[in-house]
């Protein structure tokens, strides 16, 4: 299957001649969790051919009136009444651009010019430059999918926060105060007698703090070291939690609002279903993947190369939300007090 990467390259290459390492791109911090976790899932990246997002949403599959699903041997099966509803989403496009100037390029590729950043090799400014503008496209993505609101900036699709709401269906359980790990059993349970088997829990990091102190102890976890044993990792290690739906890995992405003054913040703990039967529902409907623009010799460019990485995608649920659910309003208390943040 083609991947992001590998038609990234394959555009770089036909356009610039120029090969962006996929073993290079993959150590770069891109700091986009939940783009992470929603391509991850089986059969991701998606695409489509179409203008929008077509599908289908199954809104009834019940046994017809005065039967369950028994008959008499012998007999025809009771019947299902089936409806559906067939929705559409618009993709909207992201990307970055910048240029560098031939001469720079050129130089760049000199034996005695640096060849990374950060760390990272690269071939020349070339080459880093365009990684760097497939991160922030990626950026722009991940950011999308947490807070994009049609109703603020028509160039952005819904996102999980604007769309995991009450009144779109979903399971949502208002705390307004501390997290505690019967909220999160309680809202989990409430999903699963629905029918809707959650596969992770999300929230800004900033919100961490709440989960691991609640299920720290109701979990007996202890920490023992003695010195000379070597290095230690300590602080916020949890990376899953077991719950009701079985154990749940946490996403958490820094893009999740969060407010409130120090040492109280504020913020939401979602409880996502990427997938339901067998079958991805929360996912990226792609119709260009992140592609290099030949954008190279325009006009007041003919020194310089312009380079540009784009994408057109959209966030849909094919579920329209109800598999979806949201601890909303909780509260989250650091002691000591964190300073407050200044510009």
């Amino acid at each position: 299957m083609t991947t992001i990467i590998d038609s990234l390259n394959a555009t770089l290459a036909f356009h610039y001649g120029v090969e962006i390492d996929p073993n290079v791109v993959s150590q770069i911090p891109f700091d986009t969790p939940m783009y992470d976790y929603l391509e991850a899932g089986p059969g991701a990246p998606h695409r489509s051919l179409s203008r929008a997002a077509v599908y289908s949403v199954l809104t009834a599959a019940d046994f017809s009136t005065g039967t369950d699903g028994s008959f008499a041997c012998g007999g025809d099966p009771p019947g299902l009444d089936v409806d559906r509803e067939i929705l559409s989403k618009a993709k909207k496009c992201y990307g970055s651009q910048s240029g560098l100037k031939d001469v720079d390029i050129i130089a760049s590729r000199m034996s005695i010019a640096p060849h990374s950043l950060d760390g990272q090799g690269y071939r020349d400014d070339a080459e880093m430059l365009l990684n760097l503008l497939y991160v922030r496209t990626r950026q722009a993505i991940d950011w999308a999918l947490i807070r994009g609101n049609v109703a603020g900036n028509v160039n952005h699709f819904n996102g999980l926060e604007t769309m995991i709401t009450a009144a779109n269906g979903s399971k949502v359980l208002t705390v307004n105060g501390a997290f505690t790990k019967s909220l999160l059993d309680q809202l989990i349970i409430q999903m699963l007698l629905f029918g809707i088997v959650p596969t992770a829990v999300a929230c800004n990091p900033i919100m961490l703090p709440g989960l691991v102190e609640a299920y720290a102890g109701s979990s007996n976890v202890n920490i023992n070291m003695n010195m000379g044993e070597g290095a230690q990792t300590l602080g916020y290690w949890v990376g899953d939690l077991i719950t009701p739906a079985g154990k749940l890995p946490i996403v958490t992405d820094r893009r999740f609002t969060v407010g409130g003054i120090a040492p109280n913040f504020t913020g939401d703990i979602y409880v996502l279903t990427r997938e339901h039967m067998g079958e991805q529902i929360l996912k990226m409907e792609w119709q260009v993947m992140p592609t290099a623009l030949d954008l190279a010799r325009l006009i007041g460019y003919y020194t310089s190369q312009l380079f540009a990485v784009w994408s057109s995608v959209v966030l849909i649920d094919k579920s329209d939300w109800w598999a979806q659910g949201k601890l909303d309003n909780v509260v989250v208390t650091y002691t000591p007090t964190p300073p407050t943040a200044t510009p």
